[in-house]
């Protein structure tokens, strides 16, 4: 109204209704920036989303992995797994797994050093492999160790008293004031370590009530008082041992270890006790001694020898220790035996376990503790030598093997022979002779040749689909043989069709030679559209070729480092697989063949001695 000059537009602005032309245009730009802000803003989503959707595809995509170049992946969720790791493994050509750029499925190891939850366990595919075992914190925690090691040895006596006198406070506080008071005359030294800790943390050592102060659950050990000594230094053994599996048990032995020593000379005087670089071999304490680089006696510079080396040095001192390491072996079997039973059955665990052992001054193994997560930082070029090695050859005798190939689901065809149907938007000539041959006029002859046709297909496709012939015989013919006789009954049909039939009707005829269609490959090779993931994996284990170190035999080839402690002898494999079969595990004829085995060892020993008295 106020472009028009009527009185209604400038009764509006002196009302203040309408506002200035300055307003107008404000709001006019507003609106417009409105607009251009919800384009763009559409612009960005829909941009976004073809970057999202790009980069999908090319994660599916780009790792479709070829069987001439396959490339095998690992994964390390944690920033603090050894670096010894990813080194071994990169040399090996592994190709770390990236989450950000690659699927859950084409990792084939995962590495880590805490715990697993109960899920990832159950998410592992086939060639999927974790450095843990559900359950295994019943030997790796003190507390634990404690409690099955006692129980066992309720029931099946003395053979499994091989760990020091144990109480876990404050549980237990009761029973163990009740050996302090037995034994105070004796005034032996006691070490308190935390149930859950590692590498040294919040250890001491006490001689009298008044020192215990915790505010934890501990454990409280006796000490060991005379330990083997190696130029006045306490040592402890550094064991590993590989758990492959449970279901089939295989527990392997290195043989290679380390030999951990105190940094200063023992001393049994109770005044020392505070002194942690006499009492306590953790690397992870000593290497903050003072004497640390110092040339020691016998011992040398650091604080660290090889397994090979200590036992070098204890031919040359006129001790046998071929014992000592068969006894060792026990007590490593039944370990694992304590856990055996405690793991739930799957495959796609394994354990590489750190025992800790100390030898006493009679040449008896103790057993001090269980770690599930061995030490490996190479700190020295000792450590370097060992532990690379180490990871090396437990890879290998894993046997790890790329993420297979998903098999490609086939398209839904029929077996035998079926007519093709012609493409949408193309005549179908088929209905276009029906309609000519009742205009024809002179469809005699023609017509007799196009029903002995459509009649000679229908036999083919008969004998196709049935596999009994008229006779009720079964039909020897092959799919070959089917395919041949259905083309050249096929061809003779169509010629005998085009010499009947006139020129102008024989350019609309329909392709009378019906196709054969056959699969590929068999259905027992390829899974069905829609199976399940399970059924899947089948499928790619069974099309899988034999991966090099797959088999036992193979594996038997690729031990390396390591030696088959259990089950060792023919007799041991086959109760294994009785459990295996029986899905229980019944531990008692293994710890009766370990008995029969101490027997024979303390005969040795005994003549041994009389050998050596007699000289």
């Amino acid at each position: 109204s106020r472009r028009s000059g009527g009185q209604g537009g400038r009764r509006r602005e002196e009302e203040g209704g309408g506002g200035t032309c300055a307003e107008r245009s404000w709001t006019r730009r507003a609106t417009q920036n409105h607009r251009k802000g919800s384009y763009l803003h559409m612009v960005r989503r829909l941009f976004s989303g073809l970057l999202y959707a790009r980069e999908r595809a090319n994660k599916l995509t780009s790792h479709s992995m070829s069987e001439e170049a396959a490339v095998i992946y690992f994964k390390c969720s944690e920033t603090r797994v050894p670096p010894v790791i990813r080194r071994v493994l990169l040399r090996k050509g592994w190709v770390e797994w990236d989450k950000d750029k690659d699927p859950e499925e084409l990792w084939s190891l995962h590495w880590k050093s805490g715990r697993f939850k109960l899920s990832d366990w159950d998410r592992c595919l086939s060639h999927q492999r974790i450095n843990h075992c559900p359950k295994s914190s019943n030997i790796t925690k003190k507390d634990n160790l404690h409690r099955n090691i006692k129980r066992l040895a309720g029931s099946y006596g003395p053979i499994f008293n091989f760990v020091p006198t144990t109480f876990v406070l404050p549980n237990e506080y009761v029973a163990f004031m009740r050996e302090y008071a037995e034994r105070e005359e004796e005034k032996p030294l006691w070490i308190c370590k935390p149930s859950d800790s590692s590498r040294g943390r919040g250890i001491f050592l006490i001689s009298d009530m008044s020192q215990l102060v915790y505010d934890q659950q501990y454990v409280v050990q006796e000490y060991i008082a005379n330990p083997l000594l190696v130029g006045g230094f306490k040592f402890d053994l550094r064991l590993y041992v590989l758990v492959t599996s449970f279901h089939p048990i295989r527990c392997y032995l290195y043989r290679e270890g380390l030999v951990r020593f105190a940094t200063e000379k023992y001393s049994k005087d109770s005044s020392s006790i505070a002194n942690l670089f006499a009492h306590l071999t953790n690397s992870s304490i000593n290497k903050f001694s003072p004497s640390l680089d110092e040339h020691k006696d016998t011992v040398g510079s650091g604080c660290k020898w090889t397994l090979t080396r200590l036992r070098k040095y204890l031919s040359s001192a006129g001790v046998d220790d071929s014992l000592l390491f068969e006894r060792i072996k026990h007590i490593i079997i039944l370990t694992t035996l304590a856990l055996w039973p405690k793991i739930p059955r799957q495959t796609s665990g394994f354990e590489l376990f750190g025992f800790d052992v100390m030898v006493d001054s009679e040449l008896k193994p103790w057993l001090i503790e269980v770690n599930s997560s061995p030490a490996l930082a190479t700190d020295t070029e000792l450590d370097v030598e060992v532990k690379d090695a180490l990871i090396s050859d437990t890879i290998d005798l894993l046997g790890f093997a790329p993420a297979p190939k998903e098999p490609k689901e086939p398209k839904k065809r029929k077996q035998g022979i079926e007519q093709t149907k012609p493409p949408a938007g193309r005549p179908d000539h088929s209905a276009i002779l029906t309609s000519m041959s009742s205009t024809v006029k002179s469809r005699g002859p023609w017509l007799a040749h196009h029903k002995s046709a459509s009649a000679g297909r229908l036999q083919v496709e008969t004998e196709a689909k049935n596999p009994l012939s008229s006779s009720g015989k079964v039909a020897n013919r092959d799919l070959s043989s089917k395919t041949k006789h259905a083309s050249l009954s096929a061809r003779t049909l169509t010629q005998g069709a085009e010499e009947a039939s006139a020129p102008s009707v024989s350019s609309l005829r329909p392709p009378l030679a019906p196709r054969l269609r056959t699969l590929s490959r068999s259905a027992s090779s390829t899974p069905p559209a829609g199976a399940s993931r399970q059924a899947k994996e089948n499928v790619c284990a069974r099309n899988k070729p034999a991966q090099p170190g797959g088999g036992e035999e193979a594996k038997e080839e690729k031990l390396g480092g390591f030696e088959l402690v259990f089950p060792h002898t023919s007799e041991l494999k086959q109760q294994c697989e009785k459990c295996l079969q029986s899905n229980s595990v019944d531990i008692r004829p293994f710890v009766q063949a370990i008995k029969e085995a101490e027997l024979r060892l303390r005969k040795e020993a005994r003549g041994s001695r009389k050998a050596a008295g007699e000289e």
